[in-house]
């Protein structure tokens, strides 16, 4: 081989290579993925009998309707007996009230914890919710629509007015001379409060027992479905139809990044 003749496209190789490595490197740090994940979450911490037993009677009753789901599909590759392996109930018992996303750097999450902590401290009787309720209205939330819920009824804006001055405080954080988190993420979907009761593993089933199925989008809405019925019938059968008040023992602020939390006891 004439190295002679392949030693000039080589270099061209490797300086080619090296402004695709500097450009890459030279990106603005805001668009690496380590800033776009970074998320500080407000939530008050529940104690409620009556989800402790719907998680736990529902849980098994939901691994039934996918094993069905999967029986009556025919799907290839099925394993029985493997449906839990879909569906993850939520070990606490949690209400968001704020979410802070895409937080810049670890400083502004640390002000952004810090101010969240002031404004529990400074509100403590407004956290004590005397007139809100958890409704009857289970549905599915997320992107993906892969987390079930319940709805809570904020007749009193309760709820509301909490996220507001969470809001507002933030909004005021992030107008100084620089964006301390993304607040159209942040706020995308609007405020809704409810309470999470599980998940199910959407990718894993789609790529899982439901990979050679065309109607696979059919099958999903069918198993939402058929949860979300079998939810409301249990928690129907366990309230007897009777309003369900919802307390906060703490309101606890996580950052999700450095897995750091500060939890407020209300008195």
């Amino acid at each position: 081989m004439d190295y002679k003749k392949i030693l000039p496209f080589i270099a061209c190789l490797l300086i080619a290579g090296g402004i695709v490595v500097f450009k890459y490197s030279s990106r603005s740090p805001q668009l690496a993925p380590s800033s776009t994940d970074h998320t500080i979450l407000i939530q008050g911490t529940l104690n409620m009998p009556v989800l402790t037993q719907l998680k736990s009677a529902i849980t098994p009753k939901i691994n039934v309707i996918f094993e069905e789901a999967f029986d009556m599909d025919l799907v290839s590759g099925y394993k029985p007996g493997t449906c839990d392996y879909y569906y993850t109930p939520k070990n606490e018992q949690l209400l968001t009230l704020y979410y802070v996303e895409d937080i810049a750097n670890d400083a502004d999450a640390a002000v952004i914890m810090e101010e969240s902590a002031r404004i529990v401290s400074n509100n403590q009787p407004a956290c004590m919710l005397k007139n809100t309720t958890l409704t009857y209205d289970v549905r599915f939330f997320g992107d993906e629509f892969d987390e079930l819920v319940i709805m809570a009824h904020d007749q009193s804006h309760e709820l509301a007015t909490l996220n507001t001055l969470f809001k507002d405080a933030f909004h005021t954080l992030n107008s100084s001379n620089r964006a301390r988190y993304n607040v159209e993420k942040s706020e995308r979907h609007g405020y809704h409060p409810h309470v999470s009761l599980g998940k199910i593993d959407l990718a894993r089933i789609k790529f899982g027992p439901l990979q050679d199925l065309n109607n696979a989008k059919d099958v999903t809405d069918r198993i939402r479905r058929y949860i979300i019925e079998e939810t409301l019938r249990v928690l129907k059968e366990i309230a007897h139809g009777q309003p369900i008040p919802i307390t906060f023992e703490t309101v606890r602020i996580v950052d999700t990044d450095n897995h750091s939390v500060k939890e407020i006891p209300l008195r």
